[in-house]
This record gives structure tokens, sequence and C-alpha cells, in this order.
């Protein structure tokens, strides 16, 4: 027995195409319905949100002209640890208190300007953060512990 592929039916338009017109895959199908009208503009951020946003920018620039560049290296001479690594990247501001345990973000006085590198770094080590006071645990909240190995 010999079986034969199944046809494929092409696309139907619902109007029929004129001899000759070519046609694109840009050319919209005509559904015969009218699109919805919008009365104004898709509103992508609210107000409040600008707001905040505003705020955070104002807080970011207050931070890095206080502090004049990257302070990573300030707090591990205050811990009397030597600093190996150079700053690279645009400077941060990075708030040592976690915002999920009451830290206001638009507070200058609770960020401190970090290059890119030595933000990564206080969130990827966050013993070695604490230990010199670029991470504050708030009380209450002990560090999860990731065990690599696979065992608990």
């Amino acid at each position: 027995m010999i079986r034969t592929p199944l046809k494929r039916t092409p696309f139907r338009r619902s109007a029929p195409k004129a001899q000759g017109a070519s046609v694109d895959s840009s050319t919209p199908l005509d559904t015969g319905r009218k699109p919805l009208p919008r009365r104004s503009a898709l509103k992508r951020i609210s107000p409040k949100r600008q707001a905040t946003l505003a705020a955070r920018r104002s807080c970011v620039e207050q931070v890095i002209e206080r502090d004049g560049g990257c302070v990573f290296g300030r707090f591990f001479a205050a811990a009397g640890i030597p600093v190996v690594t150079e700053c690279s990247g645009p400077l941060t501001a990075h708030e040592p208190a976690k915002r999920s345990h009451g830290a206001d973000p638009t507070n200058p006085d609770e960020a401190v300007a970090l290059c890119r590198r030595h933000h990564e770094f206080a969130h990827h080590n966050v013993r070695i953060a604490e230990g010199v006071g670029l991470l504050e645990r708030a009380a209450g909240y002990p560090i999860r512990h990731v065990n690599l190995v696979g065992e608990r």
C-alpha cells in the first residue's frame, strides 16, 4: 500500500487576491472587524513610581557627589584588610541595609558609593561584606548557607 502525503491547505484571506497584485507579509489580514478605539496612550509607569524613581536618581547623585568615588577600600582599610582589586564600571549607590528590612532607598544617609565590580562583590560575598560593614544583617534574620555539595 502506497501512502500519499497529506495535502496542506494554504491560509485563506477573506477577500480574494486580485490578479497580478502582490501580497507581502506586512499586509494585515482583513478579518472584517474594526480595531478597538483607544482613548489615551497606555501608561507604563504610575505617577507614584515616577516620583520614587526621581527621588532614587537624586539620592544616587547625592551619594556619588558626597563620597567622591568608590568607598570599598575605606571599609577594608578600617578592618585592616588590604584591597587587591581595582575599581571598574560606573559608580552606583549601595544600601548596606536591605529594603525588605526597612531601609529607605531614597535616603542618601543610608547609602555609600561603590563601583560596579565592588557592588557585585558585596552581594556575592555576603559574609565578607558583613564583616567589613558593607552589608548589615537585621536581627533575627540569619544568613542562609548554600552548600554546593548538596548536603543539608
